[in-house]
């Protein structure tokens, strides 16, 4: 409902996203506590890296932390604050809210490349839901193909095998996103690798300071 104002809304508005991630199964070889560092890792990296490569997606903050007293339960959140700014173009709301998709689809993403298995990503699933039902308004009009294709060139290159057609339903661009969610962290592992160990140390991160170790 929020979010939904936000778009018709004709003024500035910032809006807190919360993740909270419940992770309840690991495999043998690595502790909840790891996996669930690297989930949280992977939404705030990916959340960084599109502010950093398209302007159009406003994020404000992010706040990561891993908080676990034992290997039974490990629990993490991550927080984007994007804000819209007046008078968003059709063009402008399509890449911002598939950004944020892209974003709560990183820790999945995760999870799957690194540990084959995503037990904690129900509340992902849900916000990035509730986005891409958003966005169905648009995927009539070729603008959605346009945009979409310009945000994967821009976010992994020319070289995607991404397919993206008009009429796309929800859970279809929900998988198309998880896909740039995969392939952008395959092709930045070496980012994960310097958030996730901090994360491990119990510390809580802002977006400047995410940015400060990844040396963006």
């Amino acid at each position: 409902e929020v979010l939904e104002m936000v778009v018709k809304k004709s003024y500035v508005l910032m809006v807190i996203l919360v993740c909270m991630t419940s992770v309840i199964q690991s495999s043998q070889k690595h502790t909840l506590n790891f996996v669930t560092a690297y989930h949280e890792a992977a939404h705030s990296v990916v959340a960084v890296l599109l502010a950093e490569r398209n302007k159009r997606f406003f994020l404000y903050d992010t706040v990561v932390f891993l908080d676990a007293s034992s290997n039974q339960s490990s629990s993490g959140e991550t927080r984007i604050l994007p804000m819209r700014s007046e008078g968003l173009s059709p063009q402008e709301n399509i890449e911002s809210l598939l950004c944020t998709i892209i974003v709560w689809m990183a820790g999945r993403a995760a999870e799957e490349m690194l540990f084959n298995e995503f037990g904690g990503c129900s509340a992902d699933y849900s916000l990035a839901r509730h986005h891409a039902r958003e966005l169905e308004c648009y995927v009539k009009d070729y603008n959605f193909v346009f945009c979409f294709e310009d945000l994967i060139k821009d976010f992994i290159g020319e070289e995607s095998s991404i397919n993206i057609r008009k009429g796309m339903i929800s859970d279809e661009i929900i998988d198309c996103c998880l896909q740039v969610s995969r392939q952008l962290l395959d092709q930045n592992k070496e980012l994960l690798e310097r958030v996730a160990p901090v994360l491990l140390d119990g510390k809580r991160l802002r977006a400047q300071e995410v940015k400060n170790i990844l040396v963006l």
